[in-house]
């Protein structure tokens, strides 16, 4: 076998262990993280109320899908929610604000702690939102 044959041969027997590697592996995990008590942790997932809602619904669907909201702020409808986070802190509210009539954003501010928040910043207070 001539040195060209050789580097082949040497190409050949790595793709296959690597595949041999990946499908063998991938079977052990499977296998690993179908057992209970393997000490694979589920993730947690915090749903709130507004989750159900997206964008471009209006003030009718909003309703027919989480009730008629606790306030009203301008064009912010305001639900009480009032449950702890992962970390300890506690969501009291959340506002869904509307632009025409329709929901205007995938994010809805909260209060967190008895304090404002802007959406996807929850270290940013800020004075109750009504638009």
């Amino acid at each position: 076998m001539g040195p060209r044959n050789t580097r082949r041969a040497i190409a050949a027997a790595t793709f296959v262990a690597a595949v041999a590697l990946l499908v063998g592996g991938g079977a052990l995990v499977t296998h690993l993280s179908s057992r209970s008590g393997s000490g694979t942790a589920t993730p947690r997932v915090l749903r709130l109320n507004v989750d159900r809602l997206s964008y471009g619904m209006t003030k009718q669907q909003v309703q027919r899908s989480i009730g008629r909201p606790e306030r009203i702020a301008g064009n912010c409808w305001q639900y009480p929610e009032k449950v702890k986070d992962f970390v300890g802190n506690t969501i009291n509210a959340a506002r869904v604000c509307f632009a025409f009539g329709n929901v205007y954003s995938n994010q809805y501010y909260l209060e967190l702690n008895g304090k404002w928040r802007e959406p996807g910043n929850a270290k940013k207070v800020i004075a109750p939102p009504t638009s």
